[in-house]
């Protein structure tokens, strides 16, 4: 995915601490980890566009640009996993991708791993989905923040908001006295000053571009920290989605960016 050099891994700091440059064994505790990490995970992991092997196209590109040829053969798969209720085991086969979330990794806590779903897999389970969208809005409760069309999951703190961890900033026309009587309403408290959040400011006043320059370096810093340049097209997008579109989520929570 990206330059030889940077691409290898030497060596690891294992569980116990233990320094380990052995392939064998790293390949082992690598393949352990990942294992009780997504054993640990109670949700489903959503399919990521991965990058695809060098000099080869992505899969998803490859069944658009050839679904003449393999459409009615591809078709023909996902009806008999319907039909049967079951489908060859080799559909599930992934390519899995460790991506370093800091410069000079050392540990495997310090890698994302990346995976591209089987595409006729992915169809399998989108066409579950599309007849399950007509159901859900029946037996989903609009308090819920997944499956509802158009919501996010961190509209959470919108529709149910937790008195204990909200504070309240007032301008300087609401007296003292107005702020104690909506504070004992709302069991919310106020302050003179909202102070951090999540690593972010809440700016009082105009609101400028400048006090957005930290989301724009975090964004250059990552791209110049993987070397942006030897990566190919689905490995940009693999950048983007799950790294770079998460740098600014937690300021655009609370503020447009101008």
């Amino acid at each position: 995915m990206i330059h030889k050099k940077k691409s290898h891994i030497y060596g690891l700091f294992l569980t116990l601490g233990e320094w380990c440059t052995n392939e064998d064994q790293l390949q082992t505790a690598t393949v352990d980890f990942f294992k009780h990490i997504i054993r640990k995970s109670n949700g489903n992991i959503d399919p990521v566009i991965a990058p695809s092997l060098p000099r080869f196209p992505s899969e998803a590109t490859f069944y658009k640009t050839y679904w003449h040829i393999i459409g009615e053969k591809v078709v023909q798969v996902v009806q008999e996993a319907f039909m049967h209720g079951s489908f060859d085991p080799s559909l599930s086969n992934i390519l899995i991708t460790l991506i370093p979330k800091v410069e000079d990794p050392k540990r495997l806590m310090e890698f994302r791993p990346i995976s591209l779903c089987n595409i006729i897999h992915k169809l399998i389970s989108r066409v579950l989905v599309n007849r399950l969208r007509l159901w859900l809005q029946n037996i989903v409760i609009p308090l819920q923040s997944s499956f509802i069309l158009g919501r996010s999951t961190s509209d959470n703190a919108i529709i149910l908001v937790n008195p204990t961890k909200s504070r309240a900033f007032a301008s300087g026309g609401i007296p003292p006295s107005r702020q104690r009587k909506l504070s004992l309403i709302s069991s919310i408290g106020f302050l003179d000053d909202l102070g951090p959040y999540l690593r972010f400011w809440f700016p009082v006043g105009r609101i400028t571009k400048n006090m957005f320059s930290h989301v724009i370096n975090k964004v250059r810093v990552r791209l110049a920290s993987w070397k942006g340049r030897f990566l190919n097209r689905a490995g940009h997008v693999t950048i983007a989605n799950s790294v770079l579109a998460s740098l600014p989520s937690y300021t655009m929570q609370v503020q447009w960016l101008p």
